[in-house]
């Protein structure tokens, strides 16, 4: 499948009886104490469960690997969330979560999401009884943990997962990574404070000054070229949209008060498409100029995106591939 220079560039910009039908589709505006929620989410609700098991849960060995198998991270967002596994090789996992609430409106168990091949929305995971404690400065949660990926098959990493099923489901224990520093005592009328959070791409400019048309390139991640050696021209083809290709509907970042940023391709409903995980910092006590990467980058290697504008509803950036407009959402 091709993909366009702008499809990469916009995706790696920040490089670069029971009720079941909460979809976290409400942004948390951050605040540092959300850093510091605690509760049993049997006696939550779902407003109160997204800020107790938001922000990033690291996994200790002795509770998480298991076999061949190990999780090695899980972050929440206000929407989506993105787990980290090693199989013998680390991969990521991106989609929606749910909260399932029972008739009293109590959260029971919260549901991880992702899209596969055949352009299906399946529960990957399922979480419940998970309660969230704090001793001096750590925060520590256990809960129980059901995998429930599909059996091997078709080309997408994430069936590889599927021997983690039997390996990692069972009771789990979980440190809350530690924050920022800015993320700790940011004021909300900070750079760091507005940041943190949902942006969707609303507009971009490219590197020559043109309007770029976003429903096009996101149209020209599902086209193809054929050539034909007997005229010696290149075709336009569709890919199959019913199955092989799904265009984007649009493009989203979630910004992570932990350092961490996932930039995502979203269907129509919201799903996520494809995802790009990463890490950011500021350049300086400014907060202008941000450092992107991902862990394996070397400190030079590290691209940077400069901040025009910000609010906490609409920020505008540039980097080398052009100028982006985004609103919180």
């Amino acid at each position: 499948m091709k993909k366009s220079l702008i499809i990469l560039a916009l995706i790696t910009i920040i490089s670069s009886c029971s009720k079941d039908d909460d979809d976290g589709s409400t942004t948390l505006q951050f605040e540092s104490s959300v850093l510091e929620a605690t509760g049993d989410l049997s006696e939550q609700s779902s407003e109160e469960a997204k800020k107790t098991i938001y922000g990033k849960w690291n996994f200790p060995s002795s509770s998480s690997a298991r076999s061949a198998c190990k999780l090695v991270s899980l972050e929440f967002t206000g929407q989506n969330y993105f787990m980290t596994l090693d199989a013998g090789y680390k991969g990521a996992i991106s989609g929606k979560f749910t909260l399932g609430e029972n008739a009293s409106g109590k959260v029971e168990k919260v549901e991880l999401k992702s899209i596969f091949d055949d352009n299906s929305e399946i529960v990957v995971a399922v979480l419940t009884n998970m309660v969230v404690t704090k001793t001096g400065d750590d925060l520590n949660a256990t809960f129980n943990l059901v995998l429930t990926f599909p059996n091997d098959s078709g080309e997408s990493s994430t069936f590889s997962f599927s021997s983690c099923n039997d390996a990692l489901s069972g009771n789990i224990e979980a440190k809350k990574a530690e924050p920022m520093a800015e993320s700790k005592n940011a004021s909300a009328d900070s750079n760091h404070a507005k940041f943190i959070g949902t942006w969707k791409l609303v507009s971009a400019t490219n590197w020559e000054g043109e309007k770029v048309d976003l429903k096009k390139v996101f149209n020209e991640a599902c086209e193809d070229v054929e050539y034909n050696p007997d005229t010696g021209e290149y075709t336009v083809i569709i890919i199959d949209r019913d199955f092989d290709c799904i265009p984007a509907s649009s493009a989203v970042i979630e910004i992570s008060p932990y350092g961490t940023y996932n930039s995502l391709l979203l269907d129509a409903k919201d799903g996520v498409l494809s995802s790009t995980l990463g890490i950011w910092k500021w350049k300086d006590n400014t907060q202008k100029v941000i450092m992107t990467g991902s862990d394996d980058d070397k400190e030079e290697d590290r691209g940077e995106v400069k901040i025009i504008s910000i609010s906490t509803s609409e920020m505008s950036i540039e980097n080398d591939d052009g100028t982006f407009l985004y609103k919180k959402v």
